[in-house]
């Protein structure tokens, strides 16, 4: 499923008031008390061919070396986790990660993942609220979480090192259906980038997300190019996952063309910047 990402801007309004009522609910998790703190909110992106602001800014850094992934589970009233649908998000960020660095190995890149949190429980986190995913102000509440937990609970520097890690960041798991989107850091606000993911999402889409904080651009058609990218794309490389996501037979089979590895850093240039100038990063 394809979402436009959503960056960091401290233009946004909020109106979501402090969340008073967020409690750690699994005692497999590190100990904090969560009240409502600093927030982050989405906005548009810039004009096109602005480089996206991400880029090598933020906590997540650049795609190689060893990545730190924290996973943070969000009960609402509603929708609840249990270990069973937890342990199946582990599979599909597994599948994810797994085809990352494959890419990156065919780009002659080392990148290699942390992430389960079933052999380490500072990579797991797990909270509950008092509002709905489909709430109207949602947005707004949630950045309200996102917010509190790398400012007050989550040392994600700490964690960081610990690993020795070269970058970090944070996957949100929702148990509803919607679509799943990233939020990167602006160069404003707090720079702890997020993938936000729900129960409907595959590993195809957990990667394609996982690639936007790291300084991917969508892509496909009405996102964030011209028409004329976009027919290039399609015609030249129309398995590029951030023109297109889904499985097939179970497997992540899309690439990552020249276009995103220059565009996470992978390679130094490429051909189309010449053609299109807007491509530039």
């Amino acid at each position: 499923m394809k979402k436009m990402i959503s960056l960091i801007s401290d233009s946004k309004k909020h109106i979501a008031v402090l969340i008073a009522s967020v409690l750690a609910i699994s005692a497999l998790t590190p100990a904090g008390a969560l009240f409502g703190y600093p927030t982050q909110a989405k906005a548009a992106l810039g004009d096109i061919g602005e480089p996206r602001n991400a880029y090598n800014l933020g906590m997540a850094g650049i795609l190689e070396g060893n990545i730190v992934v924290l996973s943070l589970f969000v009960d609402t009233p509603s929708d609840k986790w249990n270990v069973t649908l937890m342990k199946d998000t582990l599979k599909k960020l597994d599948m994810a990660t797994e085809y990352l660095e494959k890419q990156a190995e065919d780009n002659d890149i080392e990148l290699e993942f942390d992430y389960d949190w079933t052999k380490d429980r500072n990579l797991r986190y797990r909270i509950a609220t008092d509002f709905e995913a489909d709430d109207e102000a949602f947005e707004d509440k949630i950045d309200e979480v996102i917010g509190h937990q790398v400012n007050t609970r989550i040392d994600y520097q700490k964690i960081k090192e610990s690993y020795g890690a070269d970058g970090i960041f944070m996957m949100l798991y929702f148990n509803t259906e919607d679509r799943c989107y990233a939020i990167a850091y602006d160069g404003e606000d707090i720079p702890q980038e997020t993938v936000l993911v729900y129960n409907n999402s595959d590993a195809c889409e957990y990667a394609h997300e996982i690639l936007h904080v790291f300084g991917a651009h969508d892509l496909y058609e009405g996102a964030e190019y011209t028409e004329d990218v976009v027919k290039y794309v399609k015609k030249t490389y129309p398995e590029e996952i951030m023109f297109d996501t889904g499985l097939k037979n179970g497997k992540i089979e899309k690439e990552i063309s020249p276009i995103t590895a220059y565009h996470i850093g992978w390679v130094d240039k490429i051909s189309e910047t010449s053609k299109y100038d807007q491509l530039k990063r």
